[in-house]
C-alpha cells in the first residue's frame, strides 16, 4: 500500500490464504473493492492518516507537503470523504484513523482541526475514526479538552509533542 501522507507509514497488512501479503477482496456488485468479509482474516486498519486542512497551514508547511508527487491526491482526499474511502476500497483497507493534532505555532491549524476532522470522519464512523488533539498551552485543561474532543465526535486523543 502507498502511504498516503507523508508520515502515514503505520499499515498492517492481513495475509490472503495465498501467503502472498495482501488483502483478500471481492468485487461487489458497484464494482469496487472492498475487503472481503471473512471472520477469520484480520482486517488491515491503517491506524496513522493524516488528513490535514492544507488551508490553514503556514506556507512553510505547505511547501513542504506540497513538494510530494502525491499533493493533487491528497488535496482531493482532503476534499472529498468518499474519494479517500474509494482509495481506501482499492487498497483494501477496512478502516482509517484519521490523527490530528494542534500545532498552531508549527503547523499553522489548532483546536478548529478537530471539529474539521469530526465532521469528515461522519461521512463513515464504522471505517473513518477520528484522532484529535489539544494543545495546552492554547486550549487549557486537559480534562476540558478531552470533554470538549468527545462532544465533537473525536473518538480518540493522540498525545505527543508538537514537532
Amino acid at each position: 500500500m502507498t502511504p498516503m501522507m507523508p508520515g502515514s507509514v503505520d499499515s498492517v497488512h492481513s495475509v490472503d490464504g495465498h501467503g502472498n501479503g495482501r488483502p483478500s477482496t471481492e468485487v461487489t456488485e458497484r464494482t469496487e473493492r472492498r475487503p472481503k468479509a471473512d471472520p477469520g482474516s484480520p482486517k488491515v486498519i491503517d491506524a496513522h492518516v493524516h488528513v490535514n486542512r492544507f488551508d490553514l497551514m503556514r506556507s512553510a508547511a505547505r511547501a513542504v507537503i506540497e513538494s510530494n508527487p502525491t499533493f493533487p491526491q491528497m488535496q482531493r482526499f482532503v476534499a472529498d470523504p468518499h474519494a479517500f474511502l474509494a482509495h481506501l476500497d482499492a487498497e483494501g483497507v477496512a478502516a482509517a484513523w484519521l490523527i490530528n493534532y494542534c500545532a498552531k505555532d508549527v503547523m499553522g491549524y489548532g483546536w478548529e482541526v478537530n471539529a474539521w476532522a469530526a465532521t469528515y470522519a461522519r461521512t463513515d464512523p464504522m471505517r473513518l475514526v477520528a484522532i484529535g488533539g489539544a494543545a495546552p498551552r492554547h486550549d487549557g485543561d486537559g480534562g476540558t479538552a478531552v470533554d470538549g474532543l468527545h462532544a465533537m465526535g473525536i473518538r480518540g486523543l493522540k498525545v505527543h509533542t508538537v514537532h
